[in-house]
């Protein structure tokens, strides 16, 4: 009854879609026999995937802090239950501490993809209140918070703090809780590549369909909410269908405002670039990727050998170095900037300086950019901007290795449309990755007077 219920809901979906199903098939160039082809696989995933999927996941319950205060010294006793589908696991009670630290790990084997990590903090109570709510079945102990985690929306290793939130509107509930995950898929979705990947080649699809045959794409000076998303406004991309598409994906992929913003930001600059302006130098660079055999990560090593033609003028001495910057999903808490030494008293300094990035799985290097800033050290005061480039590393994924010179601008040339994406990106103001996005993107050469 169920698998009939499925099969009749996808029959509705199916025949009320059919303009999406259509620019989909044109997109990716599918005549109609190979989009029905397809769309028989798609269903039997469907109806046969949920038995095949599987995950490992490993979660540790690091910290919390700025909980309320339940007991009459104004402190609590908190504890923290992780349930994932039916099993459920409990850290130890910390006595009287409301930034409680745990740092206890647990692990969880996972048969359904949209199961849900729940994750709850308690005020344990040893009174005689408790006891008789514990004999009437009821929750003995007080509600503290709690967070929800999509697995769905899993990635690689993510670490992260959640505001804690309300069951009802009566809950009393502040602070947030620390959580590290780690998710192994296996079964149907193991050897498919990432979901960030995933999107970025529907994005650019359909974004060069559109301009190639449709006419364009939006200037997105408008706004919309995100669905799923309450408090974040967001551009919009293309007219509908292929909006519904790119949020319908990110929605049930997890994927974050901040790549959805890269991925146009790319495709408008590939698209759009006509502006050369006059170099303000070069530096020269080789960039190495490697996965090593059963590690959970891809290795970046980065290194600047040196720079050369630097045009500064300047009446004190010259400092110039390279900063470095990964840009790419799944960075928020983890390091993303680099930096060489200073060199003295010279426009062409050699550095051989490198640097060892890491990048976790399932994320694909294809989705980062290397941006690279020579700067003028100073003392007290601002670095001041010589030049910057960007290398996407989609570049060095084929041959694993590159060596290059790349010229640098006085600032990255931004289309009237990428200005827009940064202006609402700029709006973002506690995503630390998004605001550290726009500034990267804003850097501009000030000439000293």
């Amino acid at each position: 009854y169920i698998m009939r219920s499925i099969e009749q809901r996808m029959k509705v979906t199916e025949n009320a879609s059919k303009d999406t199903f259509e620019l989909l098939r044109l997109g990716f160039n599918y005549d109609s026999e190979l989009l029905d082809t397809v769309k028989k696989e798609v269903k039997h995933s469907i109806l046969s995937g949920s038995s095949k999927w599987s995950a490992k996941i490993d979660i540790e319950v690091v910290e919390a802090q700025g909980l309320t205060g339940k007991d009459k010294s104004g402190t609590s006793d908190p504890y923290v239950t992780v349930q994932v589908g039916k099993v459920k696991n409990k850290t130890n009670t910390i006595q009287q501490d409301l930034n409680p630290k745990w740092n206890e790990k647990f692990s969880f084997d996972c048969n359904n993809s949209s199961d849900r990590i729940k994750v709850r903090v308690w005020d344990e109570d040893d009174d005689l209140k408790s006891r008789v709510m514990a004999h009437l079945r009821r929750e003995a102990d007080d509600f503290l918070g709690q967070a929800i985690v999509e697995i769905k929306h899993l990635c690689g290793e993510t670490d992260v703090w959640l505001d804690l939130k309300q069951r009802t509107d009566r809950s009393d509930v502040s602070g947030q809780v620390h959580l590290r995950m780690t998710i192994q898929i296996e079964g149907v979705e193991q050897n498919m590549a990432s979901y960030h990947t995933q999107y970025q080649i529907l994005h650019e699809t359909l974004f060069n369909h559109l301009c190639e045959v449709a006419g364009g794409v939006n200037i997105p000076t408008g706004t919309k909410k995100l669905k799923g998303d309450e408090t974040d406004e967001w551009p919009i991309f293309f007219d509908d269908p292929a909006q519904y598409i790119v949020e319908e994906f990110a929605t049930r992929y997890g994927i974050e405002s901040i790549f959805m913003a890269m991925t146009q930001f790319s495709c408008l600059t590939q698209r759009f670039i006509t502006k050369k302006e006059e170099s303000q130098g070069e530096i020269q660079l080789q960039v190495d990727l490697f996965t090593p055999p059963g590690q959970e990560h891809h290795d970046c090593t980065v290194k600047i050998v040196s720079a050369s033609r630097l045009h500064w003028n300047t009446t004190k001495m010259f400092r110039p170095f390279v900063e470095v910057n990964l840009i790419g999903p799944g960075t928020s808490g983890v390091k993303r900037k680099y930096q060489t030494g200073t060199k003295n008293k010279t426009y062409s300094p050699l550095f051989n300086e490198s640097f060892h990035l890491k990048i976790m799985k399932p994320n694909d290097p294809i989705d980062y950019e290397l941006q690279f800033s020579v700067k003028d050290w100073c003392i007290m005061k601002t670095d001041l901007l010589v030049g910057v480039a960007v290398m996407p590393l989609r570049q060095v994924v084929e041959t694993g290795s590159i060596q290059d010179r790349l010229d640098l601008g006085r600032s990255l040339y931004l289309t009237k449309e990428n200005k827009s994406i940064v202006i609402i990106l700029s709006q973002r103001v506690h995503d630390e990755v998004a605001q550290e996005f726009v500034k990267l993107k804003k850097l501009e050469r000030t000439e000293i007077v």
